[in-house]
């Protein structure tokens, strides 16, 4: 008798399918086959990253040319390239011409810099096994992504 009134409140809870199943590559539900290919699902992250970065874009750019052609706007565009573009050419240079650091080194360096992703790939993919690049990049990412914050916080403070 329990297990036949266990086996009733069973059937009576709403079973909803997973949302997930497609996203984990297959599973059925029915007749209907969840199976999205590897192809298919990178074109669908893309294509959503796309479309958010498109909404940003368009929200935080809605007066960005009227800012940026002002005299402060351009003052700020102008110290926004010298903070992001000088420092890694400069001490690039450096690193290269009076230190003599090897290129995977450089490079995994830079893209640190960049906290460019695809660069280290690609740097790993040149170096034959080492992890020069791997290092660097780990080295130098951090500095990068606060760097430039600290540096806006203090013109922002400067010329208020």
């Amino acid at each position: 008798m329990k297990q036949q009134i266990k086996y009733q409140l069973y059937r009576m809870i709403p079973r909803k399918p997973d949302a997930m199943l497609p996203a984990r590559g297959g599973g059925n539900i029915g007749a209907v086959v969840w199976y999205m290919p590897a192809a298919a699902n990178q074109l669908f992250r893309d294509f959503g990253l796309a479309v958010f970065l498109a909404c940003v874009g368009l929200k935080a750019g809605d007066h960005f040319l009227q800012s940026a052609v002002s005299t402060q706007g351009l003052m700020y565009v102008a110290w926004g390239v010298a903070i992001t573009v000088l420092p890694p050419l400069i001490v690039g240079c450096i690193a290269r011409l009076h230190c003599k650091l090897d290129f995977l080194t450089l490079a995994g360096w830079v893209a640190g810099t960049m906290t460019s992703t695809p660069t280290l790939l690609m740097t790993e993919e040149m170096g034959s096994g080492t992890d020069a690049a791997a290092v660097a990049y780990a080295a130098v990412s951090p500095l990068a992504l606060l760097g430039p914050v600290v540096c806006v916080q203090i013109l922002v403070a400067w010329f208020g």
